[in-house]
């Protein structure tokens, strides 16, 4: 082969393997940009999805302890408003811990949602969920440990403070569902 041949060749080789190289290169950049993207999209759908069963966790467990507040209300409504301190009767005992055992079974939801807020690593959100489990865990203690049963006038500080730590927590769950998907 003469001189003249072999710079051909080389310079067909050239060519194609250059060509070879560039499309190898942004095709091999577009699938990891491309992945990427899809893993992206994966965590945010994921993350959506923790954030709607956050939400459904929360009512049940909310109905709940709202159901117990709701019926130590009722019972105490009826009685003098400010008796020191409250005697209750068998039956409305009893009613209450119907709704109380109510209440235990919705932990599980307490649990779920505490946890997944940690997944979420969303902590402000998880502070003002753990102040309303820390009313529902007072107004427990004092109810059926202490045996020390909220007057009329008790209860309604109570339940105001409780509608306050939901309306705070949900606020804060809604930001936090906002700054994620954004």
């Amino acid at each position: 082969m003469a001189t003249k041949e072999w710079i051909d060749v080389v310079d067909t080789a050239v060519k194609i393997g250059l060509g070879s190289l560039i499309t190898g290169v942004f095709t091999y950049l577009g699938v990891k940009f491309s992945h990427k993207s899809e893993q992206a999209k994966f965590a945010f759908e994921h993350k959506i999805k923790i954030f709607e069963t956050i939400s459904s966790d929360t009512e049940e467990y909310f109905t709940a302890w709202s159901g117990l507040i709701s019926k130590v209300g009722g019972i105490t409504k009826q009685m003098k408003h400010d008796i020191e301190p409250v005697e209750l009767t068998k039956n409305q005992l009893k009613w209450i811990k119907e709704r109380d055992n109510i209440l235990v079974e919705a932990w599980q939801y307490k649990r779920s949602v505490t946890s997944k807020l940690k997944l979420l690593k969303a902590t402000s959100a998880e502070t003002k969920f753990k102040t309303c489990t820390d009313l529902e865990t007072d107004l427990r203690n004092k109810m059926f440990f202490d045996k020390n049963h909220p007057n009329y006038i008790e209860h309604s500080k109570y339940r105001d403070a409780a509608a306050v730590a939901r309306r705070e927590f949900q606020e804060e769950l809604a930001n936090t569902y906002a700054e994620v998907s954004a």
